[in-house]
């Protein structure tokens, strides 16, 4: 005998299947589903939660901004006394030259910096690309 032969002879001899469910399980199905449907919340009770959660956010942040209107700033403190080198232009230029590159140092220092970071970030991208 063949094989398929063989398998059609195997599942004759077979019991016969076993009869459709009445119409008893239906009903116990339908009941489960309907009871899970009832046990569900509600889109209305999730919709006053959702609407409590956002009055209460809109609520805080009102307070907090009117909080922040009414605090008032530091006063301002006076203005320091002027030094003996402002009350006397003539005094700045006995300094010299020195002065200037004294101040602006640690400015010309940043800005190589800066002009070091975007140097170094162009060769980046640029090597990024095919």
């Amino acid at each position: 005998m063949r094989p398929t032969a063989e398998i059609e002879a195997a599942l004759r001899r077979s019991p016969p299947p076993m009869p459709a469910p009445g119409p008893e399980l239906h009903g116990a199905i339908m009941r489960a589903v309907r009871a899970a449907r009832a046990e569900t919340p509600q889109p209305e009770a999730r919709g006053l939660s959702r609407f409590l959660a956002w009055t209460a956010l809109s609520a805080c942040a009102l307070a907090g901004l009117l909080l922040a209107a009414h605090v008032t700033a530091p006063p301002a403190t006076p203005a320091p006394a002027a030094p003996a080198l402002a009350l006397a232009p003539g005094a700045m230029l006995d300094l010299g030259g020195e002065m200037p590159a004294l101040v602006m140092a640690p400015l010309s220092n940043e800005l190589n910096y800066v002009h070091q970071d975007l140097h170094r970030a162009t060769q980046a991208l640029l090597a990024s690309f095919p």
